[in-house]
């Protein structure tokens, strides 16, 4: 009996490594390219986001080497990590204030033309 317990609390420990190696690899990658989605492209800087994620991943507890690879394009950041067996793929657009404000200037200019700006309701 005592073998089988053993080996239950063995399978369940390595699960929790694996688990853990997947949840903050997935997060490391995460960070970095929120980092990395508000420079310009082809930004020198972003190099550097991903050599301190890289180090930031390693070492893994169960499932080896970490690597972390971004891609960036004009509209968006593709991110991929990977680690032994397991990998994960991130995209996220790239940031656009310019756009946030249009939006926000062309909603208030819709108040002011129904009367609903300030004063009107």
């Amino acid at each position: 009996m005592l073998p089988v317990i053993f080996l239950a609390v063995v399978s369940l420990l390595s699960h929790a490594f694996q688990v853990h190696d997947m949840v903050s690899g997935t997060m490391i990658l995460e960070e970095t390219m929120e980092k990395a989605r508000h420079l310009g492209k082809d930004d020198p800087e972003a190099e550097e986001y991903v050599r301190e994620g890289i180090s930031r991943g390693n070492p893994r507890l169960w499932l080896g080497a970490y690597t972390l690879k971004i891609t960036e394009e004009e509209s968006q950041v593709t991110g991929k990590a990977q680690a032994g067996d397991w990998e994960a793929e991130v995209e996220l657009r790239r940031c656009q204030p310019e756009t946030f404000l249009r939006r926000t200037e062309a909603v208030l200019e819709m108040g002011d033309l129904t009367g609903a700006g300030e004063g009107g309701l």
